[in-house]
């Protein structure tokens, strides 16, 4: 133990020998000609610099797949990208003309449960909003115009009225006497 005590400090001497010993094979640590510590810093020239960058670009471009491969994923990509583009437009598409068919089937659906057609947009919206799990259109129908019995057609039987104005015919005792009283009524306000 006490040798490689020894050892070290004599390992540690010859360090602090070294800048005035060349044949140690360490760095020199004294001033060069022009004042620079010269074992401090390794300087390169633009050429090494070059090398290293390229090397180091090469080992990348090595984990980095080709152009082609690069190309051939990206089109891929696009067309899975566009395939679910189109799904999602069709599903889309699907969505909007399922609902309209089941608002025509509503409407036809509330015209014939006796609702006046000026208001049976209204009472598909209304009878929609109860519509849940548990009941379904046709049992919210009955029940919203259980409900709202305001918006269905009263049917009223049309009655044999006479017309408001009764024309006699011409040539007829009663068309004679008629114009004759009319005919004095106009001459006396004139007053002939």
């Amino acid at each position: 133990m006490a040798d490689e005590l020894n050892n070290n400090n004599q390992q540690q001497d010859s360090g602090t020998n070294s800048a005035t010993d060349p044949q140690q094979g360490t760095q020199s640590q004294s001033p060069d000609a022009q004042g620079n510590n010269a074992g401090s810093e390794k300087t390169f020239t633009q050429e090494d610099v070059n090398n290293i960058v390229s090397q180091r670009l090469e080992q990348e471009k090595k984990k980095m797949p080709s152009k082609e491969e690069l190309e051939a994923f990206k089109k891929w990509q696009e067309d899975q990208k566009t395939a679910e583009e189109k799904r999602a437009e069709k599903d889309a598409e699907y969505n909007q003309m399922q609902a309209e068919l089941n608002l025509y089937k509503n409407k036809e659906k509330v015209t014939k449960a006796g609702i006046n057609p000026e208001f049976a947009e209204f009472a598909v919206f209304e009878v929609s909003k109860q519509v849940n799990d548990s009941t379904d259109f046709d049992t919210a129908l009955t029940s919203w115009i259980e409900a709202n019995p305001q918006y269905k057609v009263t049917q009223e039987e049309p009655e044999d009225k006479p017309p408001a104005i009764v024309i006699p015919q011409a040539n007829t005792e009663k068309v004679k006497e008629m114009n004759q009283i009319m005919n004095n009524i106009i001459r006396g306000k004139r007053g002939n």
